[in-house]
């Protein structure tokens, strides 16, 4: 009973020691942070002696693709963005703090810099963050970002669907007080954190330091590749069946009568299909898609194809018709040589319209 008695009265007083340890560094940081404060003033930058700029390390982490829209040319990202500086107002010895080794405090409570995305497709208010900015006892500042960034990327519909992007990111200070980005080299921008994306494949991230006028700007540059499968599944593969198609139409006999339906539905099923693709590129006349060229060379084939068919059905019921004048009613069955002929030429067009057919593939292979 004693022994049981021993361990909890040992017990209480460990929790009452942890408890007065508790109220000693919430009351420690309270009183440091007031006294931190009491002599900020968040509208004056930290300058160093006679300088007029402060340093300010970034460093931006992509962290999710959400989209690269080819019709708007809109690129969305949620990326992690941290910024950092010196501000020597805000030191304290940490052996006089209890051990105090960091404090958070409101962004509005210090001064902190004022950093736009130069190339946002809404708006270029500076970047804003609820979280609360970390100081350090030496006067390092942490201030982190997480967000969405919607900035403007051209695309290169090029060699759509087997293309790869170049987007930029752009981090620029707002007009003010002097600030100068830096990079940390301890931090470089990589892709191991990015989550996975169902259309676009990250390959690359690289940064950048650019001045415009007397202001200097960070670049980052995302290199994306698209996934194709799914454009190869759903439009490559059944055009290029289609295409191969049209040339079997020199196959069917002439006086079967069947050779324009079946045309005119390849036809249609090419329209479609581009109607479709030009749905998922930006109408933009600075360069022109492969896959585009590709669906015209097979709407010329197929109206190439029309007409020859159709030359080949008035030919035939030509022949036909001056074949039944001039042969009398018990002998109307017509003569080899027409039909061979016939056959032929059938053939000849079908070896073009294949060739025509391999060729207009060949497009997308350049």
């Amino acid at each position: 009973m004693a022994c049981y008695v021993k361990i909890s009265v040992v017990t209480i007083g460990l929790i009452i020691s942890l408890v007065r340890a508790d109220t000693v560094t919430r009351d420690v940081i309270s009183h440091l942070r007031k006294d931190l404060l009491a002599q900020q003033d968040n509208a004056v930058p930290p300058f160093k002696g006679n300088s007029k700029s402060v340093d300010v390390s970034l460093s931006f982490t992509p962290v999710t693709i959400l989209d690269l829209n080819s019709v708007t040319q809109m690129l969305s990202v949620t990326g992690y963005l941290k910024v950092s500086w010196l501000d020597s107002r805000l030191t304290w010895n940490v052996h006089n703090h209890s051990d105090v080794r960091l404090m958070e405090v409101r962004s509005g409570d210090i001064w902190t810099p004022t950093i736009s995305v130069g190339n946002s497709v809404s708006d270029m208010n500076p970047v804003e963050t609820q979280l609360p900015v970390v100081v350090m006892p030496q006067g390092n500042i942490i201030w982190q970002v997480l967000d969405v960034f919607r900035t403007v990327c051209k695309i290169n519909v090029s060699r759509f669907p087997f293309d790869t992007q170049h987007c930029k990111i752009v981090f620029a200070p707002s007009y003010g007080y002097n600030v100068k980005i830096i990079f940390n080299d301890e931090e470089v921008p990589g892709k191991d954190k990015l989550d996975e994306n169902g259309e676009w494949k990250m390959l690359s991230v690289s940064q950048n330091l650019s001045s415009i006028q007397t202001f200097e700007i960070a670049e980052y540059m995302l290199t994306l590749e698209r996934k194709y499968v799914y454009y190869f599944i759903n439009f490559l593969f059944p055009m290029g069946l289609m295409s191969i198609l049209n040339p079997f139409v020199f196959l069917i006999p002439a006086r079967s009568g069947e050779k324009l339906g079946f045309l005119m539905a390849v036809f249609v099923s090419h329209t479609m299909f581009l109607s479709l693709i030009h749905g998922n590129m930006p109408p933009t006349s600075d360069r022109t898609s492969r896959l585009s060229l590709y669906l015209l060379m097979n709407e010329i084939q197929g109206f190439l194809t029309i007409f020859a068919s159709i030359i080949v059905l008035v030919v035939h019921h030509q022949k036909e018709e001056a074949q039944t004048n001039t042969t009398s009613s018990d002998t109307k069955s017509e003569p080899c040589g027409f039909r061979d002929w016939e056959r032929f030429i059938d053939c000849v067009l079908f070896v073009v319209s294949l060739i025509m057919a391999g060729g207009s593939i060949l497009i997308l292979c350049i």
